[in-house]
């Protein structure tokens, strides 16, 4: 399964480097990233917040980051090409757009794309229901 895969596109953040500290960065990194007014509770957000505020999960988060610009998956699918596949993709996706989700097929002949309208990059976070729908239609007719 393939949900807003990294590593497939290297898609910079178009708001520059992480300014962690300021409250309303990270409020808007959050709207990139989930679509429409971020599901989250201002306990949450706190969490969130704290969490980049740690040194060592910051710099995991950029080392992971960074590797997604450098190894593309592109030329690795083919190991895979005949195994059945589901891809599952936000429309809104605007960390990894959903033209990605296109590319990714092209190169899985078996596999089956679905998206999802009024989501963004993290489906399973934004529509679990309708992503847990989709995957066990998947297990039961693959």
């Amino acid at each position: 399964m393939v949900f807003a895969s990294s590593g497939l596109r290297f898609i910079p953040m178009h708001n520059g480097a992480l300014k962690i500290k300021d409250r309303s960065y990270v409020l808007e990194l959050m709207k990139d990233i989930f679509f429409g007014i971020p599901p989250f509770s201002e306990e949450e957000f706190e969490e969130v917040y704290q969490t980049l505020q740690n040194k060592t999960v910051l710099l995991r988060i950029i080392g992971f980051t960074r590797s997604t610009k450098k190894n593309f998956l592109h030329e690795e699918l083919h190991k895979i090409q005949d195994i059945p596949t589901l891809i599952i993709w936000g429309k809104q996706d605007t960390v990894t757009p959903p033209f990605i989700g296109e590319e990714i097929k092209i190169h899985l002949p078996n596999a089956e794309l679905h998206y999802l309208d009024e989501c963004g990059h993290v489906p399973t976070y934004e529509k679990p229901r309708e992503c847990g729908e989709i995957i066990e239609r998947f297990l039961t007719t693959s």
